[in-house]
């Protein structure tokens, strides 16, 4: 039996194949040798990060499914509960195995997985595909929608459309529209971060670069070590202008400042010589005349 769950054209597609374990000649990924990394459907795959980066992504889960990390493993088993909209419980994480059940306690969904052979591959051992709880109904913020799924969900979107809204908001809406499920702001504005950074690098990526794409430009580019040379003395000499300009600038006006205190000075010492001079002068009716007064204030 073959379960498709019903996505939009840029979304990815997540294929569940319940063949028994016991069908050998329809499960291939029994084999107990290492898959090939060959991408078939007869053949054996083992999916890694890279199946998540383009649109129209088959992912096949069955008895048998080979993941290169824990990391992917989880991330397509998210992205199932997210698509067909039921949440689940993890009983078991270690180096080793994965074991995660339906949240419904009544429900017998459930999925094993171990390490094969003492590798960095994770190998699906049990996968019971049967709900009998409700899955159609939109979760108010559904457990498996951590920031990670969501910017899976939105990558391919910014991706492919650089016109793409990049607001929290939008990412809101698409998760409600296209996965029936509310997400918070905060996880929606994270999960576009992740999405963004994956995509354009981050400032300190790009910095990073500016060395090596330097040299690369110099090679390429014999004529320009000249012109970057000049550019740079010119610059120097620029600097050293402004320099000099600031410098003159608080020279001259340490020099304002000074001219100001010594007339100020020059002021007061001459108030204080009319004020020795008429302070024991009386006018007609014994007060002080205008000019004591004017010297006093």
């Amino acid at each position: 039996m073959l379960v498709l769950s019903k996505l939009p054209d840029n979304d990815l597609l997540i294929v569940v194949d319940t063949a028994p374990a016991t069908d050998i000649g329809n499960t291939p990924y029994m084999s107990s040798e290492v898959p090939r990394t060959e991408d078939s459907r007869t053949e054996n795959v083992i999916i890694d990060l890279n199946a998540f980066e383009s649109p129209n992504t088959v992912i096949h889960i069955r008895v048998g499914s080979m993941f290169r990390q824990k990391s992917v493993l989880k991330k397509a088993i998210y992205m199932l509960a997210l698509n067909s909209s039921f949440e689940l419980v993890t009983v078991r994480s270690n180096l080793t195995s994965f074991d995660i059940r339906c949240k419904d306690p009544s429900c017998p969904w459930y999925l094993r997985a171990s390490v094969f052979k003492k590798s960095d591959i994770w190998i699906v051992r049990k996968f019971t595909d049967t709900h009998l709880c409700s899955v159609d109904v939109v979760k108010n913020d559904h457990k498996q929608a951590t920031s990670s799924i969501v910017s899976e969900c939105t990558k391919l979107i910014f991706k492919t459309n650089d016109k793409a809204s990049c607001r929290p908001s939008n990412v809101i809406n698409y998760m409600k529209i296209h996965h029936g499920v509310n997400i918070s702001y905060d996880k929606a504005w994270r999960g576009r971060e992740i999405a963004l950074n994956s995509i354009r690098d981050t400032p300190e990526d790009s910095y990073a670069m500016l060395s090596a794409f330097s040299d690369a430009l110099i090679r390429n580019n014999p004529g320009i070590k000249n012109f970057m040379q000049k550019t740079e003395q010119e610059s120097k000499d620029q600097k050293e202008q402004l320099t000099d300009t600031l410098h003159n600038s608080r020279r001259k006006s340490i020099e304002r400042r000074k001219a100001c205190r010594q007339r100020k000075t020059t002021v007061q010492q001459r108030l204080w010589k009319i004020n020795r001079l008429w302070k024991n002068q009386k006018g007609r009716y014994g007060r002080k005349t205008k000019g004591v007064q004017t010297a006093e204030n």
